[in-house]
């Protein structure tokens, strides 16, 4: 599915409508190049899944983790720019980022490919100009494609 947003508040809005849909264990994936949008596109998703303002929300890069809300209901966003490799999210705690009451937001999953989990929704942000994004959405997995089904049900219906 491919989306096209005209401003920073519409990649929210979008962002938004993802977070409503968002569930224990689930995995987003944000690959994109810099100041495309990814870290605005959380602050929509942590506004929709109720766990923080959008305000309040950061982008990780010097910590590699934020968390947002609380159980049952995390946020945990992990920027992996500054990563070498699968073993650096591991160290993070891994596979326990997507355990109970949360859901996990990988931005840079390219560079921790190997210790990603199979399922979840990967979203590819690229700038259409100086505030207009296009955001291509791919499942993986079951879970993966009942998001982007859901996802896109969503944005036809306008809920941003």
């Amino acid at each position: 599915m491919r989306v096209e947003t005209s401003s920073p508040a519409g990649t929210e809005r979008v962002g938004r409508s993802l977070g409503r849909l968002l569930r224990e264990g689930d995995l987003v994936l944000l690959s994109g190049e810099l100041g495309a949008g990814k870290t605005r596109f959380v602050k929509g998703l942590a506004a929709g899944a109720g766990v923080a303002r959008a305000a309040e929300v950061v982008s990780p890069t010097f910590l590699r983790l934020e968390e947002y809300g609380d159980p049952p209901r995390v946020l945990r966003h992990v920027d992996a720019y500054r990563m070498a490799g699968g073993a650096d999210l591991e160290a993070l705690g891994g596979g326990d980022l997507q355990g109970a009451g949360g859901f996990m937001v990988i931005e840079w999953p390219e560079h921790v490919e190997e210790a990603l989990p199979p399922d979840g929704l990967l979203l590819r942000f690229s700038h259409r100009g100086p505030r207009a994004r296009r955001l291509d959405v791919t499942a993986r997995g079951p879970r993966g494609r009942a998001l982007l089904r859901a996802l896109r049900a969503a944005l036809r219906k306008g809920r941003g």
